[in-house]
């Protein structure tokens, strides 16, 4: 989300964001992101951050030369659209971050930043061709959403069994 607020800055839509505070912002959203532990902790915290920033955003690219109404119709849908690609990135990230290897975690960061980087460009050279994407993203995610928050909460319970074992299995060892 601090990714696209750049982008939007770096595009002059908004005059009121601030360029240095973006560069601080995405450079510790791009290095938490590669890390399993903080990624996980990185989106708990966002869950309460990204979905408003959606709001804001989608309500903002309205303005205020439109009606109110056009304004909350555009940040109920902007909240609704960041809700599930928050919810549906962050399950997924919580599935692959139990694995032990860094590998696939380094592997769905970097896409997601490529895909994020393409995304951008797709919204401001190609509008159509990005709502066409983003439908298409959309109805993927309304499949994959409920699929991938019960192998997260599958996922979680074994990580969280493994642990109980082992330290199990270290008291018998310092009994």
């Amino acid at each position: 989300m601090v990714t696209v607020g750049f982008a939007v800055e770096l595009s002059g839509s908004f005059a009121s964001c601030r360029l240095s505070q973006h560069r601080t912002i995405v450079g510790n959203g791009v290095f938490f992101d590669k890390v399993p532990a903080i990624d996980s902790i990185w989106d708990a915290v966002h869950t309460f951050i990204r979905i408003r920033a959606g709001v804001l955003l989608a309500a903002g690219a309205i303005g205020a030369q439109d009606s109110a109404a056009w304004a909350l119709a555009a940040g109920l849908l902007g909240g609704t659209i960041t809700a599930g690609t928050h919810f549906l990135k962050a399950s997924g990230r919580a599935t692959i971050n139990t694995s032990p290897e860094p590998l696939t975690n380094w592997t769905a960061s970097f896409s997601e930043d490529a895909f994020l980087l393409a995304d951008l460009w797709l919204a401001f050279k190609h509008p159509l061709v990005f709502l066409a994407a983003l439908l298409l993203f959309l109805a993927f995610a309304t499949w994959a959403l409920p699929k991938l928050w019960r192998l997260s909460k599958v996922a979680s319970t074994s990580y969280f069994a493994r642990k109980a074992q082992a330290y199990t299995r270290l008291r018998k060892v310092n009994a």
